[in-house]
């Protein structure tokens, strides 16, 4: 695929949010969220992978959440903000159809967007649960903090006040049912590919099965970081569902 474009528009409260995308030209939106402490650079591979028939077809999008890699940094890391920020790019690329791909936090915010009501036509998470699941949030923190601690080059393009905490959870656990409702209310194509070594337990896996009744679910053998870990294998199951649903 030919080198990607750089996008960067700004957010509501003014952050620069940058992302790159291929085929700008193309209608038909894939729109790929990394997981927190991420990059749009875990995206490169997976897209690179993609078919070339279905790369011909559609638009792909990989976004840097703000505090992460490009994009500008901000005071606070609030669950809202990224909302705010996933709200954005969706008015900005007026999709049709636009489908959601996100991992950890990315696909969080997608499934929450999605069931308020955000012009969303696929969802598709990497690794998340339905019902945030505070000691393994807790552990995934720690698993962050420490890599920062130890110089690990994939933080270096993480805003430290992200890395330290921003608000995130204590925000997201201010209303803990919030996911679920969005959940309940999801009608969409929507997919969920749970890591086996990830965060997923079967527990989490049949809260999928109840909330979300017509959902598929894929299984790969990664850890929590389901797009780093498989790119191939991401590719392949993103590539079904998206000829499954969107064939032209």
């Amino acid at each position: 695929m030919e080198t990607p474009t750089l996008w960067s528009l700004a957010a509501r409260d003014g952050t620069n949010l940058i992302a790159d995308a291929w085929n700008v030209n193309e209608n038909s939106t894939l729109l790929l969220l990394p997981a927190g402490a991420e990059t749009r650079s875990v995206w490169h591979p997976v897209v690179d992978h993609f078919p070339p028939d279905t790369k011909s077809r559609w638009r792909f999008v990989a976004a840097d959440h703000r505090g992460h890699g490009d994009s500008g940094r901000s005071e606070s890391y609030l669950f809202k903000d990224f909302t705010d920020d996933l709200l954005t790019w969706i008015g900005q690329l007026s999709a049709k159809p636009l489908v959601v791909a996100g991992g950890s936090i990315g696909g969080a915010l997608a499934m929450v967007a999605a069931g308020e009501g955000a012009a969303i036509d696929g969802l598709a998470m990497l690794d998340v649960p339905i019902v945030p699941a505070l000691e393994r949030v807790m552990f995934e923190r720690r698993r962050i903090q420490a890599a920062a601690k130890t110089g690990h080059a994939s933080m270096t393009s993480i805003d430290p006040r992200y890395i330290r905490g921003g608000g995130l959870i204590e925000d997201v656990y201010k209303d803990i049912d919030r996911w679920k409702r969005a959940a309940c209310r999801l009608t969409i194509p929507t997919l969920l590919v749970a890591g086996d070594n990830g965060v997923l337990r079967t527990a989490e896996v049949e809260q999928f099965r109840v909330y979300v009744p017509h959902g598929e679910i894929e299984h790969l053998q990664t850890g929590h970081l389901v797009a780093r870990d498989d790119p191939k294998g991401v590719a392949g199951i993103l590539d079904r569902f998206l000829n499954r649903y969107w064939r032209q």
